[in-house]
């Protein structure tokens, strides 16, 4: 099969696979504490373990108004998250990270929502080696996203609402986030050794008075005075 055979190969499962999300029939693989059931239709975990832990995690953010802040109380508390591979039907428990607790958060599949298409797939050419990098689009540019396909956590619109408040916890790396940069001292990688020490001002020239023991005559010198020294008479010959 040729190059461009599989290019209208891929295309066209690309169309079908588009067409079946576009109705909420394509089936997509799902985080712990949702599952399918017998008759493909998702469902809420009847694991209890499972279902009050994912639950424990949106009551807490509710309060907390911080995934940081979520973490920590779960780890406080002794308490795991449940996690599932991509590709593991299996469910492990895990210590608490802010990367568990902001999956959950972010995933609109906890709010009922039917979402295909929320990440691309980048290509850039580094070092001579193509690499591939995924990022998660905005919500805009989804390819589909259909409220209420099945019973949720929380409601879609608290979901909106906790992406707002996700959004307004984020802090840009220093130097990017459009504010006055702070002033203080110098960072302590500037300083080098033996330039620790200011070197002291440049004497300031100043207007000197005439004075009667200072033969020289009225203008400008440096601020600190030199001694004055009579100056010595010629010896008379013998």
């Amino acid at each position: 099969m040729s190059e461009a055979e599989l290019h209208v190969l891929k295309a066209r499962l690309r169309g079908g696979s588009l067409h079946k999300a576009g109705k909420g029939e394509l089936r997509l693989p799902l985080p712990a504490g949702l599952e399918y059931d017998e008759q493909g239709l998702v469902r809420i975990t009847p694991d209890e373990a499972v279902a009050d832990a994912i639950g424990t995690v949106f009551s807490y953010f509710e309060e907390l108004a911080s995934a940081r802040q979520v973490m920590l109380r779960l780890q406080a508390e002794d308490r795991q998250l449940p996690r599932r591979a991509t590709s593991d039907r299996r469910v492990r428990w895990v210590t608490p990270t802010y990367r568990a607790i902001h999956d959950i958060l972010t995933n609109p599949v906890f709010a009922g929502a039917y979402a295909y298409g929320r990440k691309r797939t980048e290509r850039r050419v580094e070092g001579g080696v193509v690499r591939e990098r995924q990022r998660r689009a905005p919500r805009e540019e989804w390819h589909v996203c259909i409220e209420g396909h099945h019973p949720g956590y929380i409601t879609f619109e608290r979901y909106l609402s906790n992406q707002e408040r996700l959004r307004a916890n984020w802090r840009p790396p220093r130097g990017e986030g459009g504010g006055a940069a702070r002033e203080g001292r110098q960072p302590h990688a500037l300083h080098r050794p033996g330039h620790d020490r200011a070197r002291a001002p440049a004497r300031r020239a100043v207007p000197r008075q005439a004075d009667r023991r200072d033969p020289r005559p009225p203008g400008t010198s440096h601020r600190r005075r030199q001694p004055v020294h009579s100056p010595q008479r010629p010896r008379a010959p013998d």
